[in-house]
């Protein structure tokens, strides 16, 4: 199966588990897709080896999702977007100026 691109994010082992694991990212005609993947090994394995190991399972969920819309699609948020702060809610915990005294 052919990919327009695939990253690995959030790469770490866990040692309960005696795995890595991480967020695939598939890019696929224009369409961003993020799959949760693992790879059970050793911590000290050849990072060629893992990066193969989880690119298979990557590609594996990717291929076998049941339809096209059951895949885990990524939401694209453009740049300018994702750099607005959020407003508070109403109701919200407020910092106070230091040096204030506690509301009453």
């Amino acid at each position: 199966m052919h990919f327009d691109k695939l990253n690995f994010t959030h790469l770490c082992y866990d040692p309960e588990a005696g795995a890595f694991s991480a967020i695939a990212e598939i890019e696929e005609a224009g369409i961003g897709y993020a799959y949760p993947v693992h790879l059970k090994t050793v911590p000290s394995a050849d990072f060629a080896f893992i990066a193969q190991g989880l690119a298979r399972e990557a590609a594996s969920r990717h291929r076998h999702a049941p339809a096209r819309r059951m895949r885990l699609r990524r939401v694209m948020v453009p740049a300018h977007e994702s750099a607005r702060p959020v407003p508070p809610r109403a109701g919200t915990l407020q910092p106070r100026p230091t040096g204030a005294a506690p509301a009453a």
